[in-house]
This record gives C-alpha cells, structure tokens and sequence, in this order.
C-alpha cells in the first residue's frame, strides 16, 4: 500500500455511505459480517474473488489503513 494512495484517501475523506454505494453499484455483494462496526463486501470476476472490509467510524485508529486498504484492493 503506497503513502501516496494512503495521503490521497485521507484528503478525500470518503463517507461510509458514499463507498457502499460505489461497491454496490459496481456488482459488489454485501455479506454478513458478525460485527455492526464494518461492512464486508465481496466480488466475483472469473475465477477472481476480491473481498473488503469498509470501516464505519473515523474515529478508530485504523480506519485510514481499511479504507486505504479498500482502495488499493478497487484499484
């Protein structure tokens, strides 16, 4: 994971609502996940299985590195 790409999600600053509705709209499935404190998403392409975890408080101390971590997996 770049520090670049790490600085530019910072400054962006995604909401929780914003990023589950790109997943979705962009044929990422929803799962169950047992905590209420992230979303767990998954997507199938070909024999490809990519799976996120999208954080939903600013407030942890690693809630950058999900969300980066989420990015880096979209890009």
């Amino acid at each position: 994971m770049s520090h670049l790409l790490r600085e530019e999600v910072a400054l962006r600053n995604p909401s929780t609502i914003d990023v589950a509705t790109y997943l979705r709209t962009r044929g990422w499935e929803r799962l169950e996940h047992p905590s209420r404190d992230v979303s767990y998403w998954r997507r199938v392409v070909g024999t490809q299985r990519h799976e996120v975890l999208l954080p939903h408080h600013h407030e942890w101390s690693d809630h950058l590195d999900l969300l980066t971590a989420l990015v880096d997996t979209l890009a």
